[in-house]
């Protein structure tokens, strides 16, 4: 009798398995949301840190475009002031000569450059942010309707696409000391902006990118 009693004693209740099962269960579940929780803020900052690389690069490459502004040109800069969807959809168009700054490293002349949106090829996605190259000796009108913002040039020419997924693209202009900045849509050979604004929407209820580029002193 006495050794039953003790095998008793010893012996788990059914109440005492199903708290110490609950109580696994609550630590597991609560180890997969911290681990969850963190996977998700690791994926979240790599996402941040590739877009952030994505625009530094993109402000590097526009501010190497303009540095490469052709000295011979009359009209070297123009601009185009458009919203679509609430959102602007400027476009920006420059005459330049040909080299690493516009992806054409061994090639000769001179191009029309118009940086712009385009409807994306991806799909779901609102718009990319991309560069038509037009090259100035064969395009002929096709090269100056696409510098003055013309919609019938904007299917001719390279397309080169830098970014995806692009709610909407803003260009503003300073010229001299006047703080204000302002949507000019032409630009001669002896009166250039000393600043370029560039601001950049992935979602226009979120903050732009903003970047603020100038004008080489050659180039005026």
């Amino acid at each position: 009798m006495d050794v039953d009693a003790n095998a008793r004693r010893r012996a788990f209740t059914l109440l005492e398995i199903m708290l110490a099962v609950a109580i696994l269960a609550m630590v597991g579940v609560s180890i997969y949301e911290f681990v969850e929780l963190n996977m998700r803020a690791v994926l979240a900052s790599s996402e941040q840190i590739k877009q952030d690389s994505t625009l530094r690069g993109l402000a590097a490459l526009l501010q190497t475009q303009l540095n490469g502004l052709a000295p011979t040109a009359q009209d070297k800069l123009y601009g185009n002031s458009l919203t679509i969807h609430d959102g602007s959809s400027d476009s920006v168009t420059w005459f330049v000569q040909a080299g690493n700054g516009l992806l054409t490293k061994d090639a000769s002349g001179n191009y029309f450059v118009t940086l712009m949106l385009r409807p994306s090829e991806n799909a779901g996605a609102v718009f990319e942010l991309g560069m038509q190259r037009i090259l100035a000796s064969d395009a002929g009108n096709k090269a100056q309707n696409a510098a003055q913002g013309s919609t019938a040039a904007k299917s001719g020419g390279d397309w080169v696409r830098l970014l995806d997924d692009v709610a909407a693209f803003e260009v503003r202009y300073r010229t001299g000391a006047d703080p204000t900045w302002d949507t000019r849509t032409k630009w001669t050979n002896k009166q250039l902006p000393k600043l370029i604004r560039v601001r950049i929407w992935k979602n226009l209820e979120d903050d732009p990118y903003e970047v603020v580029l100038n004008l080489p002193l050659r180039a005026l």
